[in-house]
């Protein structure tokens, strides 16, 4: 088990967890788990995807660049209940 407050980088190609080939730059066996991130949209979060729950509502969202120098949390879906 890897525990540190600080990130980790690896020297490889690609990393695999749960498995011992991985064919991409990150592949997981299994499902992935993923927390609100509450950072500002920005160029160094292009790509990023958070889940947030706001009352009744849970989103999935990703940054994305909206314009030369603008960048924005955009919506990809949106669950009520």
């Amino acid at each position: 088990a890897i525990s540190a407050e600080d990130n980790i980088t690896f020297a490889c190609d690609n990393v695999g967890i749960g498995l011992t080939a991985p064919a991409s730059k990150l592949q997981v066996d299994g499902g992935i788990q993923m927390a609100d991130d509450t950072d500002t949209a920005s160029a160094s979060k292009v790509g990023t995807q958070r889940y947030r729950t706001s009352g009744n509502n849970s989103y999935v969202d990703m940054c994305m660049q909206t314009g030369a120098t603008t960048y924005e949390w955009i919506n990809i879906l949106e669950n009520n209940w």
